[in-house]
Order: structure tokens, then C-alpha cells, then sequence
């Protein structure tokens, strides 16, 4: 009878649908005509409608057998609420089944601010009715249809007295909901609230006009006196608002009416309405709404008569499923919402619900913020976790017993096939003579241990929700917290199955616990199982979940371990078995076990962060833990290993046997030697790598422990390798098993190393041994490899640090066979690259800034502070005299320009009378210090000056000190040119601060012991170089330097002089990449830009404006036959056409900018500036201006002349174009 009752409404509803729509009825039953009546119609229409209130009545006996069925869960329900009060719980949310956080009084007394409790059953659709109210409700819509019936003969009908009550949880302080419902106009997805406040008489007293509109069809119009008044209740304060229809003629003020865009208009009166507000847990406010209202609808006799009697039908099938006097939770999904108030008005429903759960619905909309509610919720528990009850006996042993089933599955698990290139570990065992299978997967999470606890534990989120609504299409689920006082939890939960198959439902029983770890860590244990083993063990509270008997019910046990990595990384290993009482080929289950682990992979997903900055939080973790277990002793086992791995690097601090290797890098030096083999070894050269990396030994040694960090992980999936992984971390801290497999070119198989490694730590740094071991590794498939093996020391020492950037040296010892029958010859070719991690952790904690500057600031303090502490020799000071005397006595009209490919660096140079070989002469002005400019010059062996260097095919550069101010430089290039050698200078190099505050610094020819020449290998070149260094005024701040470098050099041998020549602005550009050093266009700019803008601001409208805003207005309008062209700014708008006639162009660019207009036009005046000589393809630019700004008639005006290269791109010759322009800004 259930069945074929709930059928018909479906049926009669979705007929109403239709015939409010204009649809056609379904088949087998007549078209209707729209004509007038006839008296056969009239029968026919009475005899429909006495069926379907024979229907109605079925319909609402159905409904009220429900309610009993539901009495025994209400009481239960009531008495949950009672122990969430009474502990000061609330889950800030309810679903379709939880305990509501705020919970009203059990009293129905109409007077009470809040609506009776209950605990409404569960709806496929989610909604929540309050059963104690259902059967009023529909007494009163029952006794109300004869009525409607007869008023269809008028045109109007009438409901009196119908109450109405709604709850729902809003995501807002009580205030600001106070606020919008009569505030501002409050708009939602599907609905819009207009509001006006027509009177008001005090401050907590007005007369207010609303108007709910859904869409075209219907909208509600209420004239309302509305009293608000604040009362403590149950120790909170509430807000609660008294509503009460008014008329028109009982206040003395015009109502306006608002403008009618809807097909009808209903206008509500509310007899007797309240609205109460209350603040909630997580910032939140409970709002419910009691409401006695009657209704009529305004329209014509026949659009009633049409649609009086499907009205009627459906306002009682929404009733039906719990619509009209509803509970709105924000745990029901709002989609359910959506839809049933859209088939109300779409069938033309001119109910007072409709209304109400339209606010509702809006207000919701509005204030809608599930994710930061659940960000609330989720940490108000992680903080709260300490006040947790202590664990009963039955949850000790149910994590007890689960933690046994872990290991199980970690002694006999056996690695799903293709999964080891996963980032998740999956893993699964069938125990003998089950149905189901355990499964296991481990996970690294990049958030931390507490936040995943808390993720994986709270269930009554938003987000939980809605991932049970898609993917399990909203089917039963419910959550009933502190079992018995405890903290377990029960979990129902009804899981979708494909098509064919029952769906299942699942009764488990939850409850966790903290730990900490020897180390300190923090660890945390999620351990369920079904609710029949909380009855076993002592539990006396059971739930049933109304809706799941028609299911097959499963069981599931599982143990969840979250274990802390770092303060904000996690692992997490889940093992879980799962009997879905179905029998089904192995293969289909293993498929679906798979399909269940993959959770694992969406919350790693979900979480991920940038691989660099989770390796740098491990390895600081690492780092720290080896501080703190300096000296701690090894294990016999762990001693036994350091001994072997130590002999790699005994007899290496004399050298004698070691042979060095070329290195692709000139951070590192390599060499080998051949070291008597260990049983079981082939005779393979034992490498050795020395370099020095800007972190700590701890720091460095975290990184060459962390076998399988993000980055390293990266390379080798670059690089298509097949797995790499940790096969077990040990119980000891400081050891850890891994594997490998290297790809092998064919037809050689890949190989594959498994070794053991250990760090120990002591005051001096951290040594790592690391040595191949004999252990099978489940990779899930089996692979053809042969088992190379390998045998390395790391020995990693702290130096002292480089200003604020620690140092250490790290030296790496590595015997590394790949066997098989690959000669040792070939393995030997291949050591230089199996000693290149040492290159990448270098690579890896790279600070060449901060080391540099440190060496610069040194020497530029030594000019500024100790310049005239130094003693110079005679020699010393008769370099510096003929440099300056070379160079400076040049005269400037015999300089010729050299076009630069700096825009902001001039260059010139002069042939000497006599002379082969021109003088070069590079100007420019830097933003730093005169002593900053001098030390970046001086400081020769910085890394931004080593990569300088090979970057032009530098070979060697080495300086010797003398004293302070004195040095010898040798530097050795490499031309680049078959058939010729290369070219070595050597030079004294010395420096001093003039008189008059200027520094210079000067380099000549010398010959010295330590550098003899070398005719068969290099070719001695000659060269002359002098610097100046001249302080100028600052500008905005920033200090400025005129840099003048001029240089005459000779590479010798049989190069033409010519060549020679043409390749000077080559050299000189070694002053560009000073500028670009020091480089602060942007804070120079910035600075003239501000102190033109107050003379912009002055600008007024002056006698000739017109004419000249005529002339801008004409030279921007539109050209007609313009076309629009691609610009360089997206956000820009340009077009061009080309006069043919005039061999002219005129074009035109547009595009908003984000500043100030004085500042734009500053930007714009300044033709000199950095940012237009940058943007521009001048060669050169002169502007003459008027310094004061404003001239005396008072605008701007400037004379700019402007150099231009014209390109072709067919190989032509163009001279330089000369653009000569007044410019003016008014």
C-alpha cells in the first residue's frame, strides 16, 4: 500500500508539472481544450476530483502511520540532544540522521522562541520533517480542500490558520542575518528577496514591505510590522523578531507598490509570526520561524478554475515529503531544496511554505561558507582533542586488534601489480579461507598529522556530505557521536553499487587515539569495525537507521595510523578489509580493492604542494634530529657497516694513488683509485668527489638520506627509470633499506641495486654509509635485472659560514659495479656521472648571491673603512700613473662611437698615434656606491664572476694576493677558433682612492714565478686596463657612480689587428653586467615621477585649450580602412594603417592602467627615463625641458630629438633615422 501510494504521488505530481507547464498529458488520457465549460465537463471535472480525494485521503493515512513508526527513533533522537547539551557538543551541522547543533526545546509551546525537537527520518531527498507537527499540518490542509473546491467558482481561495514552522543553520552572526532580512536587498540563486522599510517607529520597531519573487511565475507580498527585542535564553543570548500583518489603511504612510514581474502575485497575511535568532558554535546562527499565515492568489476565474485542483494535489504531495512544514538543515543539501520549490511553482502552488522555504533558501544562499564552516568545525576538534574521554576497555581492544590485522597485511601483503611507480604504496593479502581481502595503502599527505587526524575523523562536514551525495546519489547516511559517554562514534552509512547489484549498507563503529613516538613524533590510530563488536564488548547504545532493510548489509574493519613527517607533512597507511557478502571472481575483487585505494591518491592529490618546499621541510626535520642525536652509539650491526664503507677512504687525505678525473664541473673535483675488492666485488675504481655546498652538514646529509625526496623522484621518472623506493624504514632513526632499478640500453638488462644506509652524527658533521644487500623486493612484477652492487661513504663536515649562509665540505667515496658481463673498463668511463650527486645537492642549496655579496661587502669596507691605512710601493704607484696617464690624456674629439648593446652604456674607442690596437672606452652611470662598483671589480673569484668566465669560454682564473690593495690576476680563454691556441694574461692589479674621493684601480703586464709561461700550451697576451670611479649625486635615494672603464688589449700571435678591433665592445660589455648588478631603474623612475606629480596637479585650463584639444582630438580620431592589430599587452587595444601616399604611418594604442592620472602622465613626460629608453628603440635621445615644469603660459613643453637604427630584414643598408619633436602636455 506504501508502495502504490507513494507511486500515485509521484504520478499526480508530476502531472500537476506538466499541466502547469502547458506539457501534454501523458498518454491514454484526452487533450484538454481551453473552451468553455460544458455541462459534460463539469461531470467529468467532478469526477476527477472526487478520485483524487479519495487518493488524498490514502495519501495522508499513509502519512500518519509514518509518524508512529517514527516515535521510537524520536525518543532516542530527544534523548541524544539531551547529552549533546548537557556535555556543550554541538557537530555545527546535521545530516539527513545527526543530532542537530542546535537543538530546540522539546516543549511545542508556541510561545517558546524555538520549534519542538525531534529528529526527523530520513528522505531520499534529504529534507527533514518534524514528525510531531506533521499530522496538524495535514488535518488543516485536509479540512481546507472542500473550501478550495468552492472557491474555484469565484476565482479566489483560502487557507486559514495553516502553521508553519522552519529551522535552519545559517553560516552568519545573528546580527548580520537581522541585517539582511531587513536590510538591503538579499538575492539568491533561486530566489530574490526585495525589502523596504516603509516606517519605522523606534529603533527596534518598523513597518516593513516584502516581495519574494521566484523566477516569472509567482511572487509573495507581505506588509509586515515587525518588533525586535533581545532575551537571554538558556544562558544565550537570542535575537527574536515578532511579525504581524498590517493593512495599508492603519498606517499613515503611502506604501509604494513594487513593479510586477511575475505571472501572479500571492499577498500573505501572517496572523501570528515569530523568528528567532540564536548564535551557534563556528560562528553560525539557528534561525526558526513559526508562522500562522492565510493566502489568497489574484487572478482571473479561468487560470483558477484550471489550476485550483492540481494546486491542491500538489501542495499535498509536497507535503508529503516534507516540504511545507519543514526542518532545513545545513547538512541537507540544498539541491534537494532547489528542487522541490521549483516544482511548486512550476505547478502552480500558491502555498505560504512556498515563501518561507524561499527565504530560507536565500538566506542560505547568502551566507553560504561550508568550507570555512568546516575549517571551523575540523579545528575546534584538533584543539579540543585533549579533553577527549579517556579510552574504555572495548575501544583498547579494538585498536589492539586491528593494529594485529596491520600486521598481517605488512608481513604477507604482496604489492598490487603496476603500482610501484605510484606515489601511493598499495598492498594486498587474502587471508586463507576468506572471502574478502585486506588491503593496504601508505601515502605521504603534505599536510600536517593533526590536520589529517582531524580530516579523516570528524564526519559530519559539508564536504562529507557532499562527496557522499555525488557519489553515492544521496542514499541513507547518518552519524551518532560519544557513544555511551565515550568517544566512539557510530557511522550507517549506504554505499552506491553498479547497476544489477544491491546496493549495501554499512553499520560501523569508530574510535581513535594519540600517541607519541620514542623520537617525539606524533602518531594517531583510527580503528573501526561493525556495531556488533561494540555490543560485544560492553556497548549498550545502538541506532538504527530507518530506509537501509532493503539493503544487504556489509562489514568493514580497518585500522588508519597518521603518522607525523614533519610539522606539516604526514604518512598515512590505511588497512582495511571489506566484506561486501557478494561472491565474485577474485579478479573483479581485486579490481574493486584497487578501486578503493585510490582514495588514497585523491587526498594526496587534494593536499599537494610544491615538491621543493616539502624535501626543504623533511630535510630541516632530518637536520634537526641528527643535532640532536650527536654521539648517540650504533648498533653492533650499524658498526660493522661504517667499518666496511670506511675503508673507501683510507690513505685518500695523502693523495698518493689518486688519480684526478675531468669534471664537468668546476664546483667538484673528482679523481679514482683502485682499492683491493671485498669478497664477492670485481676490481671497479672507487671514485671520490670533493665540493663545498652553502647549508649545513646536517642539512646536506638529510638530502643524501632522503633516497626518495620529490626532487629525486622527479629525475629519476625524467630519466624513465623503473622503480625507486624505500623498501622498509627501520626501527632505528637513523637506517633505512631502498632500491633502485637503472635503466640499461639493449641488449643489456636493467639493473637493480638494494642497499642498506645509516648516518652517524658527531660535533664535526654527519657521515653516511651506504652498501648493497642481498633482500628480495616485491616490485608487483617480476623484472628481468641483474643485481649490481654498490658501496659509498659520505663524510660531510661544517665550515665556518660566509656571512649569514652556513658552509660545509663534503667528500663522497662511491665503489659502484653494475656486473654482468660489462668490463670493468666501461664501468670505470661511467664513475664521473654515479659521483654526480654530489653537483646536485651543490646545485640544490645554491646561495651565489648571498655568498657574493658577503665577499663583495668585504672589500668594498676595506676601500671605504682602510684606504688610508694602505702603503703603496713605488712600482705599486708608478702602475697606476702610467695607466692614468695611457688612458686619460686621450683627447675626446678623437673618440669615435661604437654602437652598444646596452642603451644605457656609452661606448668609444681612439686609435693611438703609432698604435695597432685601438683604446676602448665604456661610460655609464651605476646605482651603488663608488666602493660597491670598486669591489664588484676587485672580488674576481665571486660565483656570478666564475660563471662570467666559462660563459665566454674562460678555462682558468686564479688570483694571488699580494697585500690589500695588490694582486696578481691569471686568466686563461679559449678563442673558439680551430687552429688557434689559447690565449693567457697575466696582470698586476692594483687599486687606491684618490684625493678628491675617487677610486681607481689599474692592471699591467707582469711576469711572476707562480705563472711561467707556457709557449706549447698557451699563447701570452698583453693588456692595459684602467677603472675610475666617480660618486655623483643620489637620486630618489639611490646613490650614484660614474663607471668610466677603458682598456687596450692584444691578444698576440697572428690574429689581424682589424678583427682584433671590431671585437672591443665585446670586452667593454664587462661594465654592462656591473650595471645590470646594481641595477634600480625602477626606484629611480619612481622617485622623478613624485616629484613631478605636484606640478602636474597644477595645471589648469588655459587660453588656447580648445585649439589644442581639437588638435589631439583630430590627430586620435579613427582613420577610416584602419585595421586592428596584435599587441604585446593583451590588455591593449591598437590600430594602424599606413598612408601609401605619404609613405606615413598613423596608429593608435589604448589600454587602462592601474595608477594614479599625474602619475601616468609623469611616466609619459619623462622622455629620459630608464622605462622609455628600455621600451624604445632609440640608439640615442637628448631632451631639453624647461626645468621649473609649468611654463609662463602655462603648460609643459619639451624639445626631444631621438636616434633610431632602422633594421631590414632583406640584408639592406639604412643610415640611422634623426626624430626631432616638441612635445607638450596641457
Amino acid at each position: 500500500a506504501s508502495g502504490t501510494a507513494g507511486g500515485a504521488d509521484r504520478q499526480s505530481d508530476k502531472k500537476a508539472e506538466d499541466e502547469a507547464q502547458g506539457q501534454p498529458p501523458p498518454r491514454g488520457e484526452p487533450p484538454r481544450v481551453e473552451e468553455e465549460d460544458s455541462p459534460t465537463d463539469l461531470r467529468a471535472r467532478l469526477k476527477e476530483s472526487e478520485d483524487r480525494r479519495i487518493l488524498l485521503e490514502a495519501m495522508l493515512k499513509e502519512k500518519i502511520e509514518e509518524t508512529a513508526r517514527y516515535q521510537s527513533d524520536l525518543k532516542d533522537s530527544e534523548r541524544m540532544v539531551e547529552k549533546l547539551k548537557s556535555a556543550g557538543t554541538g557537530t555545527g551541522g546535521t545530516d539527513n540522521n545527526t543530532v542537530n547543533a542546535c537543538p530546540p526545546p522539546s516543549s511545542p509551546n508556541p510561545s517558546s522562541p524555538f520549534p519542538q525537537s525531534s529528529t526527523p527520518a530520513s528522505t531520499k531527498r534529504g529534507v527533514q520533517t518534524p514528525a510531531a507537527t506533521t499530522r496538524g499540518v495535514a488535518d488543516s490542509l485536509a479540512a481546507s480542500l472542500a473550501d478550495a473546491e468552492a472557491d474555484s467558482k469565484t476565482g479566489m481561495k483560502k487557507h486559514d490558520k495553516i502553521v508553519h514552522n522552519y529551522s535552519i543553520l545559517l553560516h552568519a552572526l545573528p546580527q548580520v542575518v537581522l541585517e539582511a532580512l531587513f536590510g538591503n536587498s538579499l538575492k539568491s540563486g533561486i530566489g530574490d528577496l526585495r525589502q523596504r522599510v516603509v516606517k519605522r517607529d523606534s529603533e527596534f520597531s518598523a513597518v516593513v514591505h516584502w516581495k519574494l519573487m521566484y523566477d516569472t511565475k509567482v511572487s509573495y507580498e507581505l506588509l509586515l510590522s515587525v518588533e525586535v527585542s533581545h532575551e537571554v535564553h538558556e544562558g544565550q543570548k537570542i535575537v527574536k523578531i515578532s511579525l504581524t500583518t498590517v493593512a495599508e489603511d492603519e498606517i499613515d504612510v503611502n506604501v509604494e507598490p513594487f513593479e510586477q514581474t511575475t505571472d501572479k502575485m500571492v499577498t500573505l497575511e501572517v496572523k501570528k509570526g515569530e523568528i528567532v535568532l540564536a548564535p551557534e558554535k563556528h560562528g553560525q546562527t539557528c534561525m526558526t520561524m513559526r508562522a500562522e499565515v492565510a493566502f489568497g492568489v489574484e487572478t482571473s476565474r479561468a487560470a483558477t478554475t484550471k489550476t485550483a485542483q492540481s494546486t491542491m494535489v500538489s501542495s499535498l504531495a509536497l507535503l508529503s515529503r516534507g516540504a511545507s512544514s519543514g526542518k532545513i538543515t545545513t547538512m541537507a543539501s540544498e539541491k534537494p531544496v532547489k528542487k522541490v520549490t521549483k516544482s511548486k511553482f512550476r505547478s502552480g502552488l500558491s502555498d505560504a511554505g512556498d515563501a518561507f522555504g524561499l527565504l530560507c533558501t536565500a538566506l542560505y544562499n547568502r551566507f553560504k561558507q561550508e568550507d570555512e564552516i568546516d575549517r571551523r568545525i575540523l579545528k575546534d576538534f584538533s584543539d579540543n582533542m585533549e579533553t577527549a574521554p579517556p579510552l574504555s576497555d572495548g575501544e583498547i581492544a579494538l585498536i589492539k586488534s586491528l593494529t594485529t590485522l596491520s600486521r598481517k597485511v605488512d608481513e604477507n601483503g604482496k604489492r598490487l601489480p603496476g603500482t610501484v611507480k605510484d606515489p601511493v604504496e598499495k598492498f594486498l593479502f587474502w587471508p586463507k579461507g576468506s572471502s574478502s581481502a585486506i588491503a593496504k595503502s601508505v601515502a605521504k599527505i603534505d599536510i600536517s598529522a593533526k590536520e589529517l587526524f582531524a580530516y579523516l575523523w570528524v564526519q559530519n562536514t559539508h564536504k562529507q556530505k557532499r562527496r557522499h551525495l555525488q557519489k553515492h546519489d544521496n542514499l541513507p547516511r547518518a552519524v551518532w557521536e560519544n557513544l555511551d559517554g565515550t568517544r566512539s562514534l557510530q557511522i550507517t552509512s549506504t554505499k552506491l553499487f553498479p547497476k544489477g547489484l544491491t546496493n549495501r549498507y554499512f553499520e560501523m563503529w569508530y574510535t581513535w587515539e594519540a600517541r607519541t613516538l620514542k623520537d617525539g613524533r606524533k602518531e594517531f590510530i583510527i580503528a573501526h569495525s561493525p556495531m556488533d563488536s561494540y555490543l560485544v564488548m560492553g556497548g549498550k547504545t545502538y541506532h538504527n537507521l530507518n530506509g537501509v532493510d532493503k539493503y544487504v548489509k556489509g562489514s568493514s574493519k580497518a585500522a588508519w595510523v597518521v603518522m607525523e613527517l614533519t610539522d606539516s607533512t604526514c604518512e598515512w597507511k590505511r588497512v582495511q578489509q571489506v566484506d561486501v557478502r557478494i561472491s565474485l571472481p577474485k579478479q573483479i575483487m581485486d579490481m574493486m580493492t584497487r578501486f578503493q585505494l585510490n582514495w588514497a591518491n585523491r587526498l594526496q592529490e587534494e593536499h599537494r604542494r610544491n615538491g621543493r618546499e616539502v624535501d626543504k621541510e623533511t630535510h630541516l626535520a632530518l637536520a634537526e634530529v641528527m643535532r640532536r642525536r650527536r654521539g648517540v652509539p650504533l648498533t653492533s650491526k650499524q658498526e660493522e657497516l661504517f667499518k666496511r664503507c670506511m675503508q673507501l677512504g683510507e690513505g685518500s687525505e695523502s693523495g698518493e694513488g689518486w688519480n684526478e678525473i675531468k669534471s664537468k664541473s668546476k664546483d667538484i673535483y673528482m679523481s679514482m683509485t683502485y682499492l683491493p675488492p671485498q669478497k664477492g666485488e670485481r676490481s671497479v675504481a672507487t671514485g671520490r668527489a670533493e665540493g663545498v655546498m652553502d647549508c649545513s652538514a646536517e642539512k646536506a646529509a638529510a638530502y643524501f638520506f632522503d633516497y626518495c625526496s620529490r626532487q629525486r623522484m622527479r629525475k629519476s621518472q625524467e630519466k624513465k627509470d623503473p622503480p625507486r623506493l624505500v623498501v622498509e624504514d627501520n626501527a632505528a632513526l637513523n637506517e633505512a633499506t631502498v632500491a633502485t632499478v637503472k635503466n640499461f640500453p639493449f641488449p643489456l638488462k636493467d639493473r637493480e641495486f638494494i642497499a642498506n644506509q645509516a648516518w652517524k652524527a658527531d660535533e664535526d658533521g654527519v657521515t653516511i654509509a651506504f652498501e648493497s644487500i642481498d633482500l628480495d623486493v616485491d616490485y608487483g612484477v617480476s623484472l628481468n635485472t641483474v643485481r649490481g652492487r654498490s658501496r659509498a661513504l659520505y663524510r660531510i663536515e661544517n665550515l665556518p659560514g660566509r656571512g649569514q649562509v652556513k658552509q660545509c665540505h663534503c667528500t663522497l667515496y662511491q665503489y659502484a659495479d653494475a656486473a654482468g658481463f660489462i668490463p670493468t673498463s666501461v664501468v670505470n668511463l661511467k664513475l664521473p656521472e654515479s659521483l654526480g650527486v654530489v653537483q646536485e645537492a651543490i646545485d640544490a642549496f645554491r646561495q651565489d648571491d648571498k655568498v657574493d655579496e658577503v665577499d663583495r661587502a668585504e672589500v668594498a669596507a676595506l676601500m671605504r673603512e682602510k684606504h688610508d691605512e694602505q702603503e703603496y710601493s713605488e712600482e705599486e704607484l708608478a702602475i697606476l700613473e702610467r695607466a692614468h696617464h695611457h688612458f686619460e690624456d686621450m683627447k675626446e674629439e678623437d673618440y669615435e662611437h661604437i654602437e652598444s648593446s646596452d642603451v644605457f652604456v656609452k661606448i668609444d674607442m681612439v686609435m693611438k698615434e703609432g698604435g695597432m690596437v685601438g683604446v676602448g672606452r665604456a661610460v655609464t652611470v651605476i646605482d651603488a656606491t663608488a666602493e660597491d662598483c670598486a669591489g664588484w671589480e676587485w672580488a674576481k673569484m665571486t660565483r656570478e664572476k666564475m660563471r662570467i668566465h666559462h660563459r665566454d669560454g674562460g678555462l682558468e682564473r686564479k688570483v694571488v694576493k699580494l697585500d690589500d690593495h695588490s694582486e696578481i690576476y691569471h686568466v686563461v680563454y679559449d678563442l673558439g677558433v680551430p687552429g688557434f691556441q689559447p690565449r693567457e694574461w697575466l696582470t698586476n692589479v692594483v687599486w687606491k682612492k684618490q684625493d678628491d674621493g675617487s677610486l681607481i684601480i689599474a692592471y699591467e703586464d707582469v711576469e711572476h714565478e707562480d705563472f711561467p709561461k707556457q709557449s706549447n700550451k698557451y699563447v701570452r697576451a698583453s693588456s692595459l686596463a684602467f677603472w675610475r670611479f666617480e660618486e655623483l649625486s643620489p637620486r630618489g635615494g639611490v646613490p650614484q657612480t660614474k663607471v668610466s672603464y677603458f682598456q687596450q688589449a692584444d691578444p698576440k700571435g697572428l690574429i689581424p689587428k682589424f678583427l682584433v678591433n671590431s671585437k672591443i665592445v665585446y670586452a667593454l660589455n664587462h661594465l654592462s653586467d656591473m650595471r645590470k648588478k646594481f641595477d634600480k631603474s625602477l626606484e629611480v623612475d619612481q622617485a622623478r615621477r613624485a616629484e613631478l606629480v605636484p606640478k602636474i596637479e597644477q595645471l589648469r585650463v588655459g587660453e588656447g585649450a580648445g585649439a589644442v584639444e581639437a588638435q589631439f582630438l583630430e590627430l586620435f580620431a579613427e582613420r577610416k580602412g584602419s585595421e586592428e592589430i596584435k599587441s604585446a599587452l593583451n590588455s591593449a587595444k591598437s590600430r594602424m594603417k599606413i598612408e601609401k601616399a605619404s609613405s606615413s604611418t598613423w596608429g593608435q594604442t589604448s589600454l587602462q592602467v592601474r595608477a594614479e592620472l599625474e602619475e601616468v602622465a609623469a611616466a609619459l613626460w619623462h622622455h629620459d627615463s630608464r622605462m622609455n629608453y628600455e621600451i624604445s628603440c632609440d640608439v640615442e635621445r637628448k631632451v631639453e625641458a624647461d626645468s621649473d615644469g609649468i611654463n609662463s603660459e602655462g603648460y609643459f613643453e619639451a624639445s626631444v630629438e631621438r636616434r633610431q637604427k632602422l633594421e631590414s630584414k632583406h640584408f639592406a643598408y639604412h643610415r640611422d633615422r634623426i626624430f626631432k619633436s616638441k612635445v607638450q602636455m596641457h
